[in-house]
């Protein structure tokens, strides 16, 4: 399966929506995009918005933007790709922290953001396809299992690995998150990792 080409934006993004990274990788965390329009302009309006002077959750005392919703990746419909955070920055907010006092998602995670534009909606070959293969490769760079998490405690320790979505972090769970939501088919998707995982590595 072929896609359009991948785009990077990382010079275009608002500077405080991510940060230097001081943890090791060692979680994917899936959204869904579900922006007020298409499913074909999921993509662009994704991008779109991390690029905007609007895009702050909260300012310092001084009035400067400090952090606002982010990811490091946005995967669309027809499965092109774009980096909008690297690696080696870890998002302001993109899954963010459980309960007071404890540890952040995004200290650990590299956050994929999926084509969908509402919670009823399937999601195309082409974004389950793109998403898993780019799974497949940040397990092997990362030493990240290929599993999958039902549940994130983020009060507990140490941090698991592997993969998951907001939804089933604790800060899923305490702001009611729904993505990636009813629509997303877990086993067929991990089977779809798993199979990319074997051919890399033959």
């Amino acid at each position: 399966m072929t896609w359009p080409p991948d785009e990077n934006i990382e010079a275009e993004v608002q500077p405080w929506l991510s940060v230097p990274r001081q943890h090791p990788v060692r979680l994917i965390v899936l959204h869904s995009t579900r922006g007020p329009t298409s499913e074909d302009l999921q993509y662009q309006a994704t991008r779109n918005w991390m690029q905007s002077l609007g895009n702050v959750g909260d300012r310092d005392s001084e009035g400067k933007p400090i952090w606002g919703s982010a990811t490091n990746r946005i995967i669309g419909h027809d499965g092109q790709m774009c980096v909008a955070v690297p690696d080696d920055r870890y998002c302001t907010y993109g899954a963010g922290f459980g309960d007071v006092g404890s540890w952040a998602v995004d200290w650990y995670a590299i956050n994929i953001e999926l084509a969908q534009a509402t919670v009823d909606q399937p999601f195309t070959d082409a974004t389950l396809e793109r998403c898993a293969q780019v799974c497949a490769d940040l397990c092997r760079q990362y030493s990240i299992p290929a599993v999958w998490l039902d549940d994130v405690d983020q009060t507990a320790g140490p941090v698991p690995s592997g993969i998951t979505s907001h939804e089933l972090t604790d800060n899923g769970t305490r702001l009611r998150k729904t993505d990636v939501g009813k629509m997303f088919p877990i086993e067929a998707f991990m089977d779809r990792v798993k199979d990319h995982i074997i051919v890399q590595d033959k």
